[in-house]
């Protein structure tokens, strides 16, 4: 596969980013696993498998997209920048940029609670809308999530996976009939976390299966209309 590099690796930025295709996984399952895009990376640049990274197999990654997604994925090629990188994640100052085509629902009853009601919906999504909840994983084998606001009872924050409270920031591009485009920001990220919170709006994605209860109902094999189009590393950018 001829993966495309948007940043080479420098002496003083020793870290790679690049586009993973559609229908890929991030990283691998176990160290057997080579259909992944990392294992593609470390064939180009086998210096990655000597950082230290979260997890044994992960190695110099530094996040992960979800596997139907397109988009820029950042891997260090060292251990020290992998710690520097690491360490501006954790102060929020590496900012993940996405574009996702939604349609509107009436009622996307897959969500097990609905986010709190605002009078003008859209007109506040033009100016720029952040929502914020924890999470917890459901459903069979923990591979769909569920935000959990704030306010919820105690029972529910009891299942919360970390009590941290994930922010993205939602604005909207453009509306052309029923179809929405939208501008999606975060900084630290929970697993679907922005497919999750479009939908908790009544806007999920077009070809989302786990977050669209219309995608359910008509067994449709659409692509996911999401991609990570940006990366912002402390103020500097790159773009698909």
């Amino acid at each position: 596969m001829n993966i495309k590099i948007i940043h080479q690796p420098q002496e003083k930025e020793n870290y790679i980013v690049a586009v993973k295709e559609r229908n890929i996984p991030t990283a691998p399952l176990n160290l057997q696993d080579k259909n992944n895009f990392l294992s593609l990376m470390i064939n180009q640049f086998p210096q990655i498998k000597n950082v230290k990274g979260k997890k044994e197999i992960e190695y110099g990654l530094i996040h992960r997209i979800d596997t139907p997604t397109v988009g820029l994925v950042l891997i260090a090629l060292d251990q020290k920048t992998y710690d520097n990188l690491l360490e501006l994640q954790t102060q929020n100052k590496i900012r993940k940029y996405y574009r996702a085509i939604c349609k509107k629902v009436p009622d996307n009853r897959e969500k097990l609670q609905a986010f709190p009601e605002i009078e003008d919906l859209e007109r506040e999504l033009q100016e720029g809308l952040e929502i914020k909840s924890y999470f917890r994983f459901y459903g069979k084998g923990r591979k769909e999530v569920r935000p959990v606001a704030q306010n919820s009872s105690q029972i529910a924050l009891k299942k919360v996976d970390k009590k941290v409270l994930y922010n993205t920031e939602i604005k909207l591009i453009c509306k052309e009939d029923n179809q929405y485009s939208f501008d999606c920001k975060i900084t630290n990220g929970f697993r679907h976390q922005v497919r999750c919170h479009l939908a908790w709006l009544n806007f999920p994605i077009i070809g989302d299966p786990l977050y669209n209860c219309l995608e359910k109902e008509s067994n449709q094999n659409n692509q996911l209309e999401f991609r990570a189009y940006k990366i912002d590393i402390n103020g500097i950018i790159y773009t698909m």
